[in-house]
């Protein structure tokens, strides 16, 4: 299959379970994380191979009219990051979110502030919802396009792409920014992964708070050899077959928690982009079992991830 040829788009929905590998064609612009290794992708690749040490959440620029909580500073920076110079203002962009449990941080605060019968911030109330932050990128770099925010009880990686390639079967849409963030657990949050985990959730609470960030399009639009996902599936697939590329291993970088997946695939495209891999499989801890693998692939090497094989169109 040529991987600049249209293809057709997924038919499965995100909340929907693969039964085999799921062929995508999504090429990537921009990615970006931020964690206790950092806030810009450099910082991440360093220490893919270095621990990173305590877990700690990273230092981030205030954002205007956002109070108390790190998760709208985390969706707004690597937002910027993937962004800049890249967007084009109006409708043809839609933007993603996607978080298991939200901006924690100012849920708690809003309900101990009237557990305690003290003056409630209105600020709080705003923030609360993460479309609100969404509002404000969207603002800031002239967005008019659709926006949404996704709750999976598992991995964020695969529902993102899913809803991505769901998204850009619009001809009125040429590219998707998607976002994922996590907080730190609390003891609330710990509380609801462990009823997640009951009913059959894997999603889990990261070591600190991380953000990640990945902007895609049906086609490259930028100078440079474009790097594309070609598809989700089980780990299967890919043990099976000996020309399969290798496993991303970023066991440095920390415990992400339901957003592992998307973090490692940040750093997996800047490798790729970077000419440090000429493909690389994703894996995601979080993800259910057959959509636990994404497919990232240079054009060095498309021809394992583009070959004939079943659930390929």
């Amino acid at each position: 299959m040529n991987p600049g040829a249209r293809t057709s788009p997924a038919t499965t929905r995100p909340d929907q379970p693969a039964s085999r590998r799921q062929a995508l064609r999504l090429a990537v612009l921009a990615s970006a994380a931020a964690g206790p290794w950092g806030t810009d992708q450099a910082d991440l690749l360093r220490h893919l191979d270095v621990p990173v040490g305590a877990a700690t959440t990273p230092d981030l620029p205030a954002v205007p009219g956002f109070v108390e909580s790190t998760f709208n500073p985390l969706v707004h920076e690597v937002a910027r990051q993937c962004l800049t110079g890249r967007v084009r203002a109006g409708a043809g962009t839609a933007v993603v979110l996607a978080s298991v449990m939200g901006d924690a941080t100012t849920t708690d605060l809003a309900s101990q502030l009237l557990v305690a019968g003290q003056v409630h911030n209105p600020l709080l109330f705003m923030q609360a919802t993460a479309n609100a932050v969404l509002g404000f990128v969207s603002r800031e770099f002239g967005i008019t396009g659709p926006m949404s925010v996704l709750s999976p009880p598992d991995g964020l990686a695969v529902p993102l792409l899913l809803t991505a390639d769901l998204l850009l079967a619009d001809p009125e849409l040429d590219r998707v920014l998607l976002l994922g963030v996590e907080l730190a657990g609390t003891k609330r949050t710990e509380h609801a992964y462990r009823r997640l985990a009951e009913q059959g959730g894997r999603a889990h609470p990261p070591a600190a708070d991380v953000a990640a960030a990945v902007l895609v399009a049906r086609e490259p639009v930028q100078p440079g050899p474009p790097v594309w996902i070609t598809g989700v599936g089980p780990a299967a697939v890919a043990a099976a077959d000996p020309a399969a590329p290798p496993h991303l291993t970023t066991d440095h970088v920390g415990r992400c928690g339901s957003a592992q997946g998307l973090v490692q695939l940040a750093a997996a495209h800047a490798l790729v982009a970077g000419g440090h891999a000429d493909a690389l499989l994703v894996p995601d801890p979080a993800a259910r079992d057959e959509l636990a693998l994404i497919e990232l692939a240079g054009p060095a090497t498309l021809g394992w991830s583009t070959q004939d094989k079943e659930g390929t169109p």
